[in-house]
């Protein structure tokens, strides 16, 4: 099968400083590039971080358009907004944000090919940024998106539970495949890397440690993670990685059981989940699907403690696989997280739920299903 594929950013093989590939940029690597592992014919059209390139990965065609410049994190080619006449049997879109959607939506008005949708979540509008950027973002939530949705014959998610908080995915269901992210765990699982961690990080081998990864903006909720742990004795380490606009204020809390890192490369991500006890997911609004992060703790064998949004529901069951606390409740927060490191033995079953529940998802199982809903929507 001929597989087109749309998306705004396509992970480099190498990290691009200024080039932000996120969890639905990594998601649509490592679909593509599975799939292209099958024999089906892969090209990927997406932006660049700067000069115009076609190449070969992995068995993936990947055509990267020159960027002119960016909004946000988002590098914009014009050629994405440019009608694309290469033929193909299924054109791919992931995420529901420009310009990646747009460049696939105009290949399918030149095109019979079916349009398949993987959505990776922010379909609603969030009052986030500078007064032009809340515009802009306010009318595609409310007046594009709809019509973008309308317009492809598919649309995979990774779970259900999203869909129950969005009135708006709601009305879609007849067209929806439920398709849950993946995790090579053998990239993941490396319990030797732990002393790494401490090694780079001046983590005491003796200390339980929470970890965060994630962007420093509100609505990721690292705040409500700092204040937690300002509510708890020095018994408990933590380790706070990404960078974003709140990073310089949460660093001001003056609290030396947390260590900032910023950002943090592959490596150095990998020894911080397989040294952590617990990683913490304190997101406070509804627009997450599936976190990767939640398969690379449960891949390292680290409990999750998740605030109670109906999204994670799917992949975080308290008492199983992890804690549930109230959202934007940092009493609450640092109440659960007292309670796991202080009970060792429920820590202990805790992780060894979340390495089996990693099984799950490993990509194998997942690309079949991939698969399997391509050959539906095209009828092969």
């Amino acid at each position: 099968m001929k597989i087109s594929v749309h998306t705004s950013h396509f992970p480099y093989g190498s990290n691009r400083e200024g080039y932000v590939s996120g969890g639905g940029e990594q998601v649509a690597h490592r679909v593509s590039k599975g799939l292209a592992g099958r024999g089906h014919e892969v090209t990927v059209f997406t932006a660049s971080d700067d000069e115009r390139s076609v190449s070969t990965e992995d068995g993936m065609k990947i055509v990267r358009y020159r960027s002119f410049g960016s909004i946000g994190n988002t590098s914009v080619a014009p050629e994405q907004f440019v009608p694309n006449s290469t033929e193909t049997d299924l054109i791919h879109i992931h995420n529901t944000t420009p310009p990646g959607v747009i460049s696939g939506l105009l290949h399918s008005m030149g095109s019979e090919a079916p349009v398949v949708l993987t959505h990776h979540g922010n379909d609603r509008f969030v009052a986030d940024g500078t007064v032009i950027k809340m515009a802009i973002d306010y009318a595609y939530a409310e007046v594009i998106l709809d019509h973008i949705l309308d317009w492809v014959d598919q649309i995979t998610i990774p779970s259900k539970s999203y869909v129950q908080g969005s009135d708006r995915l709601s009305r879609y269901k007849s067209k929806m495949i439920e398709i849950p992210n993946g995790i090579d765990m053998d990239d993941i699982h490396s319990p030797e890397s732990a002393t790494y961690a401490e090694e780079t990080f001046d983590i005491a081998s003796d200390r339980p440690m929470v970890f965060f990864i994630g962007d420093m903006i509100e609505k990721k909720g690292p705040d409500i993670l700092v204040e937690a742990a300002n509510r708890l004795d020095n018994s408990i380490q933590f380790v706070i990685a990404g960078d974003g606009p709140l990073l310089s204020d949460l660093r001001e809390s003056g609290n030396p059981q947390i260590k900032f890192t910023g950002y943090i490369s592959e490596k150095q991500k990998v020894a911080l989940f397989n040294r952590a006890d617990i990683f913490c997911l304190p997101s406070r609004t509804h627009t997450e699907v599936f976190p990767l992060v939640v398969l690379e703790a449960y891949a390292s064998g680290t409990p999750v403690i998740a605030s109670d949004l109906s999204t994670f529901d799917r992949f975080v069951t308290d008492q199983v696989t992890g804690l549930r606390f109230k959202t934007d409740d940092a009493q609450d927060l640092s109440e659960n997280i007292e309670k796991i490191v202080s009970d060792c033995s429920k820590l202990s079953a805790l992780s060894d739920n979340a390495y089996q529940a990693a099984k799950e998802y490993q990509w194998n199982s997942i690309i079949d299903q991939y698969e399997e809903a391509f050959r539906e929507v095209n009828r092969i």
